[in-house]
C-alpha cells in the first residue's frame, strides 16, 4: 500500500520516530523537503559536514531541481532497506534487478565501471577462474547478474569496502566484486598501496540511478524536476569529474 509522503511523516511523529539524521538539522516535520539516502562507499568530512561523490550528485540535483532534500549517507543494506520500507523518498544506487523491485527508477545519474579485484599475486582472465573462490561482495548489492547468477562461486558478503579489503589482505577472500573507483578511493583512504589489489578484471559499465521508493507518494511535477536535474548531471559529466579530483594524488 502506497504512503502518503504527509501522512507518513505526521504519523512518525505521533509514534515519537526519528529514522535517520540528516547531514544537515532538520527544523521541523512540515518540511517539504525530500529524505535521500545512498552507500556511504566514498565520503569524507569537510567544513560543512558529511560529503563525498553521491553526496556532492546529490547536492547538485537539489540545486537544479530546486526541491529540498535531506541527505544521509549509510551503509549500503541500511540504506536499500528502508527505501523498501519507504522511510527515505529517494536513493542514489547502482541500477539493479533487485533494486528495480523495491523502487521506481526516476532517472540515470552517471555510470561506473563494476569490476572483479583479487588478491596479491593471483591473477584472472575471466569470470569462469572464480569457481570454487571465496568472492566477497557489499552486502544487499547487485553489481552484475552474471555473478549473482553463478552457483559455483564461493560468495560472502561485507558490510563496507574497508572490511572486503581487510578481508582480501589477510587472505579470507580471494576476490572482490566492487566499483572500481570506490576500491580506488578505499585503497587510498586507508593508506595502501594499489598492489594490494593487484589485478582487477571489467565486468561491465553500470548505470547509477536515482530511485523513488515505490510506498513514497509524490507530485508528478516534482518527479519531473528531479528527472531533469539528473539528466543535466549526467550530460555534464560532473560525477567523472568529482572522481577525477578525489582520486587524485
Amino acid at each position: 500500500m502506497s504512503v502518503n509522503l504527509a501522512e507518513r511523516r505526521a504519523l512518525l511523529r505521533q509514534l515519537g520516530i526519528l529514522l535517520l539524521p540528516a547531514c544537515a538539522p532538520i527544523n521541523s516535520w512540515a518540511s517539504p523537503a525530500l529524505r535521500i539516502t545512498m552507500a556511504n562507499l566514498m565520503p569524507w568530512s569537510d567544513q560543512a559536514g558529511v560529503a563525498g561523490v553521491l553526496v556532492e550528485l546529490a547536492r547538485s540535483i537539489e540545486r537544479r531541481s530546486g526541491q529540498v532534500l535531506e541527505i544521509a549517507p549509510l551503509p549500503y543494506a541500511r540504506a536499500f532497506a528502508l527505501l523498501e520500507q519507504g522511510s527515505v523518498d529517494l536513493m542514489l544506487a547502482v541500477q539493479s534487478d533487485r533494486l528495480d523491485h523495491i523502487a521506481n527508477c526516476v532517472a540515470a545519474v552517471s555510470d561506473a565501471e563494476i569490476t572483479v579485484v583479487v588478491r596479491p599475486g593471483m591473477t584472472i582472465n575471466t569470470l569462469a577462474d572464480l569457481r570454487g573462490k571465496r568472492v566477497g561482495h557489499l552486502r544487499f548489492a547487485d553489481y552484475d547478474p552474471t555473478f549473482a547468477a553463478a552457483t559455483d562461486i564461493r560468495k560472502y558478503e561485507f558490510n563496507s569496502y574497508n572490511q572486503g579489503l581487510r578481508m582480501l589482505q589477510i587472505g579470507r577472500l580471494d576476490a572482490l566484486v566492487a566499483i572500481r573507483s570506490a576500491i580506488q578511493y578505499t585503497l587510498k583512504n586507508m593508506g595502501l598501496p594499489p598492489a594490494q589489489a593487484s589485478d582487477m578484471l571489467p565486468l561491465r559499465r553500470a548505470t547509477v540511478a536515482l530511485y523513488q521508493s515505490k510506498r513514497c507518494i509524490f507530485n508528478a511535477s516534482v518527479k519531473k524536476e528531479l528527472a531533469l536535474a539528473c539528466a543535466n548531471v549526467r550530460r555534464e559529466n560532473l560525477a567523472h569529474i568529482l572522481l577525477s579530483r578525489l582520486l587524485v594524488d
